[in-house]
């Protein structure tokens, strides 16, 4: 389980942080400073699915990954939705609940 930030995105933005916390069946942080994997999905409007690494915030242990948007990661607007996923030694997975995101289209002067 986890919660996640959502913000005003536009297509083609570069630098804004999309950040997920991990949190086991009772809700407490989810250490992932030990996980073999940590993936965000973004599902494009077509059902494409793009995946991007998370990086963990500080020492991993509160749960906290982020990834920041590179260029070519939001080239369409529409209804996206994003999830996170870490995996562990020995098979554990965990997923985040799926969020869905909209992202707007630019000025076409922009």
């Amino acid at each position: 389980m986890t919660a996640a930030t959502q913000a005003n995105l536009h297509t083609a933005d570069v630098g804004t942080q999309i950040t997920v916390t991990f949190r086991d069946q009772d809700e407490a942080a989810l250490d992932i400073s030990t996980a073999t994997a940590r993936v965000l999905s973004l599902e494009k409007p077509d059902g494409s699915v793009i995946e991007r690494t998370l990086i963990p915030v500080g020492d991993g242990s509160d749960g906290v990954a982020r990834y920041t948007l590179a260029a070519g990661d939001l080239d369409t607007d529409g209804r996206w939705r994003l999830q996170g996923r870490v995996a562990f030694a020995g098979g554990l997975v965990y997923h985040s609940h799926v969020i869905p995101l909209r992202v707007w289209p630019n000025n076409p002067a922009s």
